[in-house]
Protein backbone atom coordinates (compact mmCIF):
# COMPACT_ATOMS: atom_id res chain seq x y z
CA UNK A 1 0.00 0.00 0.00
CA UNK A 2 1.55 3.40 -0.93
CA UNK A 3 2.02 5.54 2.26
CA UNK A 4 2.49 9.92 2.45
CA UNK A 5 3.36 11.36 4.92
CA UNK A 6 1.56 14.70 5.51
CA UNK A 7 3.60 17.61 7.11
CA UNK A 8 2.21 21.31 8.37
CA UNK A 9 2.46 24.29 10.65
CA UNK A 10 0.16 23.94 13.82
CA UNK A 11 1.89 26.14 16.16
CA UNK A 12 -0.05 28.74 18.11
CA UNK A 13 0.96 31.85 15.33
CA UNK A 14 0.39 29.62 12.11
CA UNK A 15 -3.48 30.10 12.07
CA UNK A 16 -5.84 27.14 11.14
CA UNK A 17 -5.46 27.30 7.55
CA UNK A 18 -2.79 24.42 7.04
CA UNK A 19 -3.95 21.93 9.46
CA UNK A 20 -7.61 22.69 7.15
CA UNK A 21 -6.43 22.30 4.12
CA UNK A 22 -4.21 19.47 4.61
CA UNK A 23 -6.30 17.99 6.46
CA UNK A 24 -8.67 17.37 3.55
CA UNK A 25 -5.56 16.03 1.47
CA UNK A 26 -5.65 13.49 4.18
CA UNK A 27 -8.58 12.68 4.26
CA UNK A 28 -8.31 12.58 0.11
CA UNK A 29 -5.84 10.03 0.04
CA UNK A 30 -7.42 7.75 2.79
CA UNK A 31 -10.76 7.86 1.03
CA UNK A 32 -8.30 6.61 -2.01
CA UNK A 33 -7.09 3.74 -0.13
CA UNK A 34 -3.37 5.68 0.48
CA UNK A 35 -2.01 5.05 4.19
CA UNK A 36 -1.29 8.34 5.88
CA UNK A 37 0.62 9.68 8.70
CA UNK A 38 0.04 13.48 9.61
CA UNK A 39 2.68 15.26 11.59
CA UNK A 40 1.57 18.69 13.05
CA UNK A 41 4.63 21.39 13.29
CA UNK A 42 4.79 22.57 16.42
CA UNK A 43 1.56 21.77 17.83
CA UNK A 44 1.90 21.39 21.74
CA UNK A 45 -0.63 18.38 21.44
CA UNK A 46 -2.13 15.72 19.25
CA UNK A 47 -4.64 17.23 17.29
CA UNK A 48 -7.61 15.02 15.35
CA UNK A 49 -9.19 16.50 13.07
CA UNK A 50 -11.48 15.61 10.28
CA UNK A 51 -10.93 12.20 11.51
CA UNK A 52 -7.30 12.53 10.81
CA UNK A 53 -5.27 11.97 13.74
CA UNK A 54 -1.98 14.57 13.80
CA UNK A 55 1.34 13.77 15.56
CA UNK A 56 3.21 17.00 17.06
CA UNK A 57 6.75 17.16 16.20
CA UNK A 58 9.35 19.55 16.79
CA UNK A 59 10.80 19.97 13.28
CA UNK A 60 9.91 18.71 10.24
CA UNK A 61 13.23 16.16 10.31
CA UNK A 62 11.00 14.59 12.94
CA UNK A 63 8.51 12.88 10.10
CA UNK A 64 8.95 9.59 9.53
CA UNK A 65 9.23 9.02 5.58
CA UNK A 66 6.56 7.51 3.29
CA UNK A 67 6.45 7.21 -0.42
CA UNK A 68 5.84 10.76 -0.83
CA UNK A 69 5.94 13.68 1.52
CA UNK A 70 3.70 16.65 1.63
CA UNK A 71 4.18 19.88 2.99
CA UNK A 72 2.24 22.89 3.84
CA UNK A 73 4.89 24.86 5.86
CA UNK A 74 6.19 28.79 6.10
CA UNK A 75 9.67 27.47 7.79
CA UNK A 76 10.13 24.31 6.79
CA UNK A 77 11.70 22.89 3.51
CA UNK A 78 11.14 19.93 1.65
CA UNK A 79 15.19 20.06 2.31
CA UNK A 80 14.46 20.34 6.15
CA UNK A 81 12.45 16.41 5.78
CA UNK A 82 15.78 14.39 5.15
CA UNK A 83 13.24 11.46 4.06
CA UNK A 84 14.86 10.99 0.50
CA UNK A 85 10.91 10.76 -0.68
CA UNK A 86 9.71 12.96 -3.45
CA UNK A 87 8.29 16.14 -1.83
CA UNK A 88 5.09 18.27 -2.64
CA UNK A 89 5.20 21.81 -1.32
CA UNK A 90 2.26 24.39 -1.25
CA UNK A 91 3.80 27.28 -2.57
CA UNK A 92 4.52 30.52 -0.29
CA UNK A 93 6.09 32.17 -3.08
CA UNK A 94 9.63 30.57 -2.47
CA UNK A 95 11.58 29.01 -5.30
CA UNK A 96 10.61 25.53 -5.01
CA UNK A 97 14.08 23.83 -4.12
CA UNK A 98 14.43 20.19 -3.84
CA UNK A 99 10.38 20.41 -3.89
CA UNK A 100 9.10 17.74 -7.17
CA UNK A 101 5.84 19.49 -7.25
CA UNK A 102 3.97 22.87 -6.36
CA UNK A 103 0.81 23.75 -5.53
CA UNK A 104 -0.96 27.24 -5.28
CA UNK A 105 -4.24 28.64 -5.62
CA UNK A 106 -2.37 31.25 -8.58
CA UNK A 107 0.44 31.04 -10.04
CA UNK A 108 3.00 33.11 -7.44
CA UNK A 109 6.05 33.49 -10.08
CA UNK A 110 7.44 30.52 -8.51
CA UNK A 111 5.12 27.53 -9.70
CA UNK A 112 5.41 27.87 -12.82
CA UNK A 113 5.25 24.56 -14.67
CA UNK A 114 5.93 22.86 -12.07
CA UNK A 115 2.94 22.46 -10.15
CA UNK A 116 -0.90 22.17 -9.53
CA UNK A 117 -2.17 26.00 -10.03
CA UNK A 118 -5.81 27.08 -9.58
CA UNK A 119 -8.87 27.22 -8.06
CA UNK A 120 -9.61 23.61 -9.20
CA UNK A 121 -6.34 23.01 -6.78
CA UNK A 122 -8.07 24.58 -3.94
CA UNK A 123 -7.95 21.48 -1.06
CA UNK A 124 -11.48 21.49 1.16
CA UNK A 125 -12.50 19.70 4.08
CA UNK A 126 -14.94 16.70 3.83
CA UNK A 127 -18.37 19.01 4.88
CA UNK A 128 -17.26 20.92 1.27
CA UNK A 129 -17.47 17.83 -0.95
CA UNK A 130 -20.19 17.56 -3.23
CA UNK A 131 -22.51 20.45 -2.09
CA UNK A 132 -25.13 21.93 -4.42
CA UNK A 133 -25.78 24.53 -6.04
CA UNK A 134 -26.51 27.54 -3.82
CA UNK A 135 -29.81 29.81 -4.02
CA UNK A 136 -29.36 33.18 -2.62
CA UNK A 137 -32.28 34.84 -0.30
CA UNK A 138 -34.22 37.91 -1.92
CA UNK A 139 -32.77 39.61 1.26
CA UNK A 140 -29.48 40.03 3.43
CA UNK A 141 -30.61 38.68 6.54
CA UNK A 142 -27.93 37.28 8.28
CA UNK A 143 -23.39 38.26 7.47
CA UNK A 144 -20.98 36.32 8.36
CA UNK A 145 -17.37 37.98 9.24
CA UNK A 146 -14.41 35.69 9.60
CA UNK A 147 -10.74 36.78 9.63
CA UNK A 148 -9.09 33.73 10.49
CA UNK A 149 -7.84 31.40 13.72
CA UNK A 150 -5.88 33.99 15.44
CA UNK A 151 -5.72 37.49 16.49
CA UNK A 152 -5.53 39.84 13.68
CA UNK A 153 -5.67 43.45 15.87
CA UNK A 154 -8.26 45.76 14.49
CA UNK A 155 -9.69 43.88 11.17
CA UNK A 156 -12.36 41.84 12.99
CA UNK A 157 -13.75 45.09 14.34
CA UNK A 158 -12.77 46.86 10.70
CA UNK A 159 -14.68 43.94 8.53
CA UNK A 160 -17.61 44.25 11.53
CA UNK A 161 -18.31 47.63 10.55
CA UNK A 162 -18.35 47.02 7.23
CA UNK A 163 -20.86 44.41 7.44
CA UNK A 164 -23.69 46.56 9.97
CA UNK A 165 -23.15 49.54 7.11
CA UNK A 166 -23.36 47.53 4.01
CA UNK A 167 -26.37 45.30 5.80
CA UNK A 168 -28.29 47.11 7.94
CA UNK A 169 -30.91 45.26 9.98
CA UNK A 170 -29.01 41.83 8.93
CA UNK A 171 -27.95 39.86 11.89
CA UNK A 172 -23.99 40.18 11.94
CA UNK A 173 -22.07 36.64 13.18
CA UNK A 174 -18.52 36.98 14.15
CA UNK A 175 -16.52 33.89 14.03
CA UNK A 176 -13.99 33.86 16.94
CA UNK A 177 -11.20 31.50 15.99
CA UNK A 178 -9.59 29.60 19.06
CA UNK A 179 -6.19 31.50 19.00
CA UNK A 180 -8.07 34.62 18.91
CA UNK A 181 -7.54 37.25 22.13
CA UNK A 182 -8.72 40.45 22.77
CA UNK A 183 -12.80 41.52 23.30
CA UNK A 184 -14.51 41.46 20.48
CA UNK A 185 -17.26 43.85 18.38
CA UNK A 186 -20.05 44.90 19.95
CA UNK A 187 -23.86 43.98 18.71
CA UNK A 188 -22.44 40.67 16.76
CA UNK A 189 -23.88 37.36 17.63
CA UNK A 190 -19.91 35.68 17.97
CA UNK A 191 -19.53 31.89 16.77
CA UNK A 192 -17.08 30.22 18.91
CA UNK A 193 -16.03 26.20 19.29
CA UNK A 194 -17.08 25.55 15.78
CA UNK A 195 -14.86 22.51 14.32
CA UNK A 196 -16.05 23.27 10.62
CA UNK A 197 -17.55 26.64 9.23
CA UNK A 198 -19.85 24.81 6.38
CA UNK A 199 -23.20 24.76 8.14
CA UNK A 200 -22.52 28.74 8.61
CA UNK A 201 -21.21 29.19 5.45
CA UNK A 202 -24.65 27.62 4.00
CA UNK A 203 -26.25 29.88 6.24
CA UNK A 204 -25.18 33.19 5.59
CA UNK A 205 -26.58 35.18 2.77
CA UNK A 206 -23.39 37.10 2.69
CA UNK A 207 -19.92 37.05 3.84
CA UNK A 208 -17.37 39.06 4.48
CA UNK A 209 -13.86 37.38 5.51
CA UNK A 210 -10.25 37.15 4.97
CA UNK A 211 -8.69 35.65 1.75
CA UNK A 212 -7.55 32.83 4.08
CA UNK A 213 -8.96 29.02 3.47
CA UNK A 214 -12.54 30.93 4.98
CA UNK A 215 -12.73 32.26 1.07
CA UNK A 216 -12.51 28.97 -0.08
CA UNK A 217 -14.72 27.46 1.63
CA UNK A 218 -17.20 30.22 1.06
CA UNK A 219 -16.63 29.78 -2.53
CA UNK A 220 -17.49 26.83 -2.84
CA UNK A 221 -20.48 26.85 -0.44
CA UNK A 222 -22.23 29.58 -2.60
CA UNK A 223 -21.92 31.89 -0.14
CA UNK A 224 -21.35 35.92 -2.06
CA UNK A 225 -18.56 36.80 -0.44
CA UNK A 226 -16.67 39.94 -0.03
CA UNK A 227 -12.93 39.23 0.24
CA UNK A 228 -9.87 41.34 1.69
CA UNK A 229 -6.53 39.98 1.64
CA UNK A 230 -5.35 40.83 5.38
CA UNK A 231 -1.59 39.33 5.28
CA UNK A 232 0.58 39.02 2.38
CA UNK A 233 0.54 35.13 2.25
CA UNK A 234 -3.56 35.19 1.61
CA UNK A 235 -2.85 37.86 -1.95
CA UNK A 236 -2.88 34.19 -4.18
CA UNK A 237 -6.20 33.44 -2.57
CA UNK A 238 -7.21 36.91 -3.21
CA UNK A 239 -5.67 36.96 -6.69
CA UNK A 240 -7.43 33.63 -7.71
CA UNK A 241 -10.79 34.55 -6.45
CA UNK A 242 -10.95 37.89 -8.03
CA UNK A 243 -9.56 36.77 -11.66
CA UNK A 244 -12.21 34.43 -11.29
CA UNK A 245 -15.04 36.79 -10.52
CA UNK A 246 -15.78 34.26 -7.21
CA UNK A 247 -15.69 36.73 -4.99
CA UNK A 248 -15.67 40.57 -4.72
CA UNK A 249 -12.01 41.78 -3.64
CA UNK A 250 -11.34 44.80 -1.83
CA UNK A 251 -9.19 46.30 0.27
CA UNK A 252 -10.42 47.18 3.69
CA UNK A 253 -11.68 50.71 3.31
CA UNK A 254 -13.70 49.30 0.95
CA UNK A 255 -15.83 46.44 2.29
CA UNK A 256 -18.75 48.29 3.75
CA UNK A 257 -19.32 49.56 -0.02
CA UNK A 258 -19.12 46.45 -1.89
CA UNK A 259 -20.91 44.58 0.95
CA UNK A 260 -23.70 47.55 0.31
CA UNK A 261 -23.64 46.56 -3.12
CA UNK A 262 -24.39 43.21 -2.71
CA UNK A 263 -26.81 43.12 -0.19
CA UNK A 264 -28.79 45.39 -2.32
CA UNK A 265 -28.56 43.26 -5.52
CA UNK A 266 -30.07 39.75 -5.78
CA UNK A 267 -29.20 39.05 -9.41
CA UNK A 268 -25.74 40.15 -8.59
CA UNK A 269 -24.84 37.66 -5.59
CA UNK A 270 -27.11 34.96 -7.28
CA UNK A 271 -24.77 35.26 -10.04
CA UNK A 272 -21.62 35.68 -7.51
CA UNK A 273 -22.52 32.52 -5.94
CA UNK A 274 -22.74 30.21 -9.36
CA UNK A 275 -19.62 31.51 -10.31
CA UNK A 276 -17.84 30.68 -6.88
CA UNK A 277 -18.73 27.45 -7.14
CA UNK A 278 -18.15 26.94 -10.94
CA UNK A 279 -14.22 27.93 -9.30
CA UNK A 280 -13.95 26.00 -6.19
CA UNK A 281 -16.32 22.91 -7.03
CA UNK A 282 -14.74 21.26 -3.71
CA UNK A 283 -12.85 18.17 -4.99
CA UNK A 284 -9.44 20.41 -5.15
CA UNK A 285 -8.18 17.50 -1.98
CA UNK A 286 -8.96 14.78 -4.54
CA UNK A 287 -7.11 15.67 -7.28
CA UNK A 288 -3.97 17.25 -5.28
CA UNK A 289 -4.60 13.32 -3.24
CA UNK A 290 -4.16 11.96 -7.25
CA UNK A 291 -0.65 14.03 -8.32
CA UNK A 292 0.66 13.03 -4.85
CA UNK A 293 -0.38 9.26 -5.38
CA UNK A 294 1.91 9.19 -8.88
CA UNK A 295 4.42 11.44 -7.19
CA UNK A 296 4.88 8.71 -4.87
CA UNK A 297 4.97 5.99 -7.35
CA UNK A 298 7.59 7.70 -9.69
CA UNK A 299 5.07 8.69 -12.31
CA UNK A 300 4.49 11.89 -14.18
CA UNK A 301 2.54 14.54 -11.84
CA UNK A 302 1.00 17.07 -13.71
CA UNK A 303 -2.52 17.47 -15.48
CA UNK A 304 -3.02 15.70 -18.43
CA UNK A 305 0.52 13.83 -17.91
Amino acid sequence: MTQVAVVADAGPRAGLGHLARCSAVAAALAARGTAVRAYALGAPEPVTLDGVAWTPVASAREAAAGDAVVLDSYGATAADLETGAPVAVFSDGRPPGAARLLIATADDGAVGAAGLVGLAYAPLRRAFWGLPPARPREHVERVLVATGGGDVGAAAHALVDAAHSGAPGAVVALVRGPLATGDPPDGVELVTGATSLAAELLRADLVVCSAGQTALEAAAAGAPSVVVALVDNQRRNATALDGAGAAVVVPVEDAARAAGRLAAAREERAALSARAQRAVDGYGAFRIAYAVERLARGEATLPGA
